[in-house]
């Protein structure tokens, strides 16, 4: 009984695991937060700035961002608390918050997305916010982009200018035939 082990039973052996991944983490981030590398198959974040490569270095995989991180260029799956990629994603956002400041194509879900530049794919969760073009669908509570070619469903839809489907209670496209319907609209 007095040589027991650390992985003794399969409880103690997940804690112990989880902890010794926690501080492998922790030394490896304040060692290589600043290393760019050419590409990387696996970004693990602690927060911002508290990742394993800097954000500069493309992930070609899964970008995990524990409590946040900030990638440059993601493909593949960015998953976490709060996800930022700030030139593309390319593949699928999911967290609480997807913040893609550039290019998003691909999908994005959680509580809140936004692409900055342009969407080409799928946004769902609560509110949804594309300042470029949405080429796609917006599905969620508020959906708005800048210019709509698709669907956006949900119970307020705004678009700036739209060859898009609205279906909600409050339909807005200020340039369109009928800046307000709703249940449905439908921008030329």
């Amino acid at each position: 009984m007095g040589n027991r082990i650390l992985f003794d039973t399969p409880e103690r052996g997940r804690r112990s695991a989880l902890l010794v991944a926690l501080v492998a983490m922790a030394v490896a981030s304040a060692g290589c937060a600043g290393t760019k590398v050419a590409m990387t198959p696996l970004q693990v974040s602690l927060w911002p700035g508290a990742q394993i490569f800097s954000q500069d270095s493309p992930v070609r995989g899964i970008a995990l961002d524990l409590v946040g991180g900030v990638q440059d260029d993601v493909a593949g799956l960015d998953v976490g608390l709060l996800n930022t990629v700030d030139k593309e994603l390319t593949g699928i956002g999911a967290g609480a918050i997807n913040l893609g400041h550039g290019h998003v194509r691909g999908i994005q879900v959680g509580f809140g997305n936004t692409a900055d530049t342009s969407l080409a794919g799928v946004q769902i969760s609560i509110a949804n916010q594309v300042d470029g073009a949405a080429k796609g669908a917006q599905l969620g509570v508020g959906n708005f982009a800048g210019k709509c070619v698709g669907v956006q469903i949900g119970v307020v839809n705004k678009v700036d200018s739209s060859k898009c489907l609205q279906l909600g209670l409050f339909n807005l496209n200020p340039s369109g035939f009928l800046p307000f319907f709703p249940i449905f609209l439908m921008g030329f």
